[in-house]
């Protein structure tokens, strides 16, 4: 069973990033990955990586990253 779960970040009270976490049995799986793009290269997705990965960083868990190519 997978539970699915969306990391937001706010700057200024405005929505500017966010990720999808498919949490599984043993894994964890980061996808979705989307920031506005006037706010892109500001290092909110950075944070936002670091923050998973340091919350999970003693888990016996593996976490995975989902790469897709979007045009956007």
């Amino acid at each position: 069973m997978e539970d699915y779960k969306y990391l937001k970040v706010y700057y200024n009270n405005k929505l500017v990033a966010s990720a999808q976490l498919n949490n599984g049995i043993s894994n964890i799986e980061m996808g979705g990955f989307l920031t506005l793009p006037e706010y892109r290269g500001k290092g909110f997705m950075k944070k936002l990586c670091n923050y998973i990965l340091e919350n999970n960083k003693y888990s016996k868990i593996i976490i995975t990253f989902a790469a897709i190519n979007s045009p956007c």
